[in-house]
């Protein structure tokens, strides 16, 4: 059995798997939620017994009653300080004209005629070290009627939640042989 239990239906399961613990002993579980104003509860799964007492939410008047003036006050600041960085933060448009590093200051940019791609803006630096390099922005054009696969890349960091996405196009061995920057990648 698995799922929510009801009171019987608990209280044969654990005649039936019990371990002789008297404080999960149904009427003890039913003693608890008496005394303690709440609802006996219990879930199973792969044959263990969940039970726990559930209790219902203090009212508003309960909370309100725990709310002095200063408080309110201090509740009024938070909220209307919270709405100002909501504003705020949904006041920033997203824009590329920003003061980038160099090595990424611009934008790769495609142009299609026919099967024939000119992509602009392709970075092709020669590096020195970490940080120093020679800056080579390249403009390149492809035979798309020469593609032979094209591979899509997920590169992961910080978790799950933030990628690099990378796509690589494979090309026939006729063009790789006149093009060595034919097997380029635009990520």
């Amino acid at each position: 059995m698995s799922g929510w239990l009801s009171p019987v239906e608990y209280a044969d399961e654990w005649r039936r798997l019990g371990d002789g613990d008297p404080y999960y002993r149904p009427e003890f579980l039913a003693a608890s939620a008496r005394a303690e104003d709440a609802e006996p509860a219990v879930f199973s799964h792969d044959g263990v017994l969940y039970p726990f007492l559930v209790r219902p939410l203090p009212d508003l008047a309960v909370l309100g009653g725990l709310m002095t003036r200063r408080r309110w006050a201090l509740l009024g600041v938070y909220t209307l300080a919270l709405m100002l960085l909501l504003v705020w933060w949904g006041s920033i448009s997203p824009s590329a004209a920003r003061h980038w590093a160099p090595d990424v200051a611009r934008s790769v940019t495609a142009s299609f005629d026919g099967d024939h791609v000119s992509v602009t803006n392709v970075r092709n630096f020669s590096w020195r070290s970490e940080s120093e390099f020679d800056p080579v922005w390249e403009q390149r054009t492809y035979d798309l009627s020469h593609v032979t696969d094209v591979d899509l890349i997920m590169s992961y960091w910080m978790g799950e939640a933030i990628a690099h996405t990378i796509v690589s196009f494979g090309f026939d061995k006729e063009t790789l042989k006149n093009s060595p920057a034919a097997g380029a990648c635009i990520g």
